[in-house]
């Protein structure tokens, strides 16, 4: 049985009837191809398991600063699309919206439906999880107790930063969480807590970009880089190499 709002979905807005075939996702790593038996109260009839994937491999998690409600919600969505497994939405003090408890239970169920459809159209297997805002320093322990390692978005600092292809590459096998800034940038204690411990430090390159630009570009180039450094690690045959570790 599906969900009240992915079986009203179905009937009332995809206009779905007994006996019409389906591809069906559980955000959970397997699709399947199912024959709807009661489109109104979303019952169907799995017929075949067409793709299952085992839990992505190392995680590669988006922590992003809130910013305005549309712009945000895309990069929710552009992440789902280039397969982020965890999002979580950050708090800074140039952070420009401020959610009170009421407005944020709002906008988390909104983020949650919004990462389902998107889910659907892209077929993605995984739905990343979903996090509540919190202040970069809760989010930092967070990433602390898991074992990931925090790399944070750099702009023009005076020292030079290594690209974030290079960061990735360099823990290619690591659970990552890339970390954003408002579009203020980090205040002074920020930046030293980001400097500290673990966590790393990558650029993009020269460009300023807006905050929801450098969110997507970093997860497609990190994408890109633990490509390449999968690809460097097989054998034409496409076996792996007796050694995996980093170059």
């Amino acid at each position: 049985m599906l969900a009240p709002e992915e079986a009203a979905h179905l009937s009332k807005v995809r206009r779905v009837r007994d006996g019409q075939e389906l591809l069906v996702l559980d955000g959970r790593g397997t699709e399947a191809r199912a024959v709807a038996t009661d489109a109104r109260k979303g019952a169907l009839d799995v017929r075949e398991i067409t793709r299952r994937e085992e839990s992505p491999g190392p995680p590669m998690e988006l922590a992003l600063a809130l910013t305005r409600t549309g712009a945000f919600e895309d990069a929710i969505a552009r992440a789902v699309e280039l397969g982020a497994t965890v999002f979580r939405p950050i708090e800074t003090e140039h952070t420009v919206v401020r959610l009170d408890e009421r407005k944020r239970a709002a906008r988390h169920e909104r983020w949650r439906r919004l990462a389902i459809e998107r889910l659907k159209q892209c077929e993605r297997l995984w739905l990343p999880v979903l996090h509540d805002p919190v202040p970069l320093a809760v989010l930092v322990g967070e990433l602390e107790t898991a074992g990931t390692i925090p790399v944070a978005l750099i702009e023009r600092s005076g020292v030079q930063t290594p690209l974030l292809g290079e960061v990735v590459r360099q823990s290619a096998d690591a659970a990552l969480c890339l970390i954003v800034g408002p579009e203020g940038g980090w205040n002074a204690g920020e930046a030293g807590l980001l400097a500290s411990g673990r966590c790393r430090a990558a650029s993009l390159g020269d460009a300023i970009l807006r905050a929801e630009t450098a969110a997507l570009a970093a997860m497609a180039l990190a994408a890109d880089a633990r490509l390449s450094h999968v690809r460097a690690l097989l054998l034409p045959d496409g076996t792996k190499t007796a050694s995996t570790g980093t170059p």
